[in-house]
């Protein structure tokens, strides 16, 4: 990562100890600040440099790999005894050592260490890359430029120059990373896993876009209460620790509310425009309309969504998928954007997951919405009808992935789990529900002073959004 943010951005980087700046392994800061007060690794000083001028990027691996790699390195003892004591302490006598090293603390390491930044990352402008992403190929470092590039709105650079060999990787092998990219643990035991998960706290799995590996257990959810917590900002209360956010033994908790909440959007709608006219690809048989207008040539950001990107190769500008996503991919020749996996937080200035619904299609919208913050929002192949063509396909790539594995399309099986839900509502139909669901995110963007439309034509359609074309609008918008 150090190799490319200096050939493609001419950065400096600081992180070592003799630069004076904040070492990268203290999760702990701001006890430190308290406990330590004249170290020069932990001022309070240097974390508010975090975001003026300071850059900061968290980039993150795998617990069950990273703790692997750990028990692999000939030098991680001598590494890690001095900063880190406890590695070799068994609390409990159940506590697996492996080469003299505790997996238990090694998970509580890795947890604690995560949770930090993502605490800092909550009131400082920290970009988290995956590592396995970064390690992807030509695709990946494609995405980590493009999320760096968009992140700080830095331009592209001309070239990308990948590098075929840096400091410390002259036994990284094909093998070692199709190992990483699987992300799955090949020397510990099923016991040692059981023991592992209970020190990798869901909140920080969840935010990292990791998944548990090997046998479900109680999580130590009050580890991160206790011994992490948030620093001051300047002029500001202390919010709450990251791990109050989570009440066992719900898989995932978000702020909800039936209506949008007009403060938020009104903040998400106050800063600067990155788009002004959005289109929304999802892939219904309408999105096949897209090669009937110059999107593009007419100042158009497309956002493909799952398959969506196969009506739009090359074109798309932002492919939204959940991290499960079980459809064809693009090849690297058709990638051509930035890849986003994660929405929640963004769903989260629109009222959370549960009101803005779980409809990957809506999903996305609302990503749009806050990321993007268009004056239009368009949608192409999200008709939601599903009758067969003369083929028997239901969508541009065949048969739906929902239909042929659960027997129902998606927004159908989404209304029926959740009709009848918000307050005031406990009779509504599925129909009613969808209606409203999807209605829901037109009345949010009217806040944000953005019109949804549906630019479909000549289909059957559920979308209940006005039905407008393309050319119409784009004479509109420049008019």
């Amino acid at each position: 990562m150090e190799t490319l943010l200096k050939d493609c951005f001419n950065a400096s980087i600081k992180n070592t100890f003799s630069s004076g700046f904040i070492w990268k392994h203290a999760f702990n800061i701001d006890q430190a600040v308290v406990n330590t007060p004249g170290s020069k690794f932990y001022t309070l000083e240097k974390y508010h440099m975090i975001g003026d001028s300071i850059r900061a990027i968290h980039i993150h691996k795998n617990p069950y790999t990273w703790i692997e790699s750990i028990l692999r390195s000939s030098k991680s003892r001598n590494m890690m005894l001095t900063p880190y004591p406890d590695i070799q302490r068994q609390r409990s006598s159940d506590q697996p050592i492996v080469h003299g090293l505790n997996l238990c603390y090694l998970a509580e390491l890795w947890t604690k260490h995560s949770a930090y930044w993502l605490n800092v990352a909550e009131q400082k402008r920290v970009l988290r890359i995956q590592y396995e992403e970064l390690i992807k190929g030509k695709s990946g470092v494609r995405n980590t430029i493009h999320s760096v590039a968009k992140f700080w709105d830095l331009g592209m650079p001309g070239e990308i120059n990948i590098p075929t060999e840096v400091h410390n990787s002259d036994d990284f092998t094909e093998a070692k990373r199709q190992y990483y990219l699987n992300q799955k643990p090949t020397q510990l035991t099923e016991k040692q896993l059981t023991r592992i998960n209970e020190w990798l706290h869901p909140v920080v799995m969840e935010e990292l876009g990791y998944s548990y590996y090997g046998p479900e257990s109680d999580r130590k959810v009050n580890l991160l209460q206790q011994e992490v917590k948030h620093i001051p900002p300047k002029g500001q209360p202390i919010p709450p620790p990251l791990a109050q956010k989570h009440s066992e033994p719900a898989p995932k908790v978000y702020k909800n509310t039936d209506e949008p909440p007009k403060e938020s959007i009104l903040k998400v709608g106050s800063k600067v425009k990155k788009a002004d006219k959005v289109l929304m690809v999802a892939s219904g048989m309408s999105a096949s309309q897209y090669k009937d207008f110059d999107y593009k040539g007419n100042g158009w950001t497309i956002v493909a969504i799952n398959n969506g990107w196969q009506a739009v190769p090359g074109d798309w500008d932002y492919w939204i998928r959940p991290s499960d996503f079980k459809g064809l991919k693009p090849t690297e020749k058709d990638t051509c954007g930035m890849i986003v996996e994660k929405y929640g937080p963004q769903l989260n200035n629109y009222g959370g997951q549960k009101a803005c619904g779980y409809s990957i299609t809506l999903n996305a919208a609302y990503w749009a919405l806050a990321e993007l913050r268009p004056s239009i929002l368009g949608f192409l192949g999200a008709d939601m009808n599903y009758k067969p063509d003369s083929k028997g396909d239901t969508h541009i790539y065949g048969v739906g992935w929902d239909i042929k594995n659960k027997g129902v399309a998606d927004p159908d099986r989404m209304a029926e789990m959740y009709k009848g839900q918000r307050k005031g509502a406990e009779n509504e139909t599925a129909a009613e529900y969808l209606e409203y669901i999807y209605k829901r995110l037109e009345s949010t963007a009217e806040i944000q002073s953005c019109t949804v439309y549906n630019l479909s034509y000549g289909c059957d359609t559920r979308l209940p959004y006005q039905r407008q074309r393309a050319k119409r609008l784009s004479v509109i918008n420049k008019g």
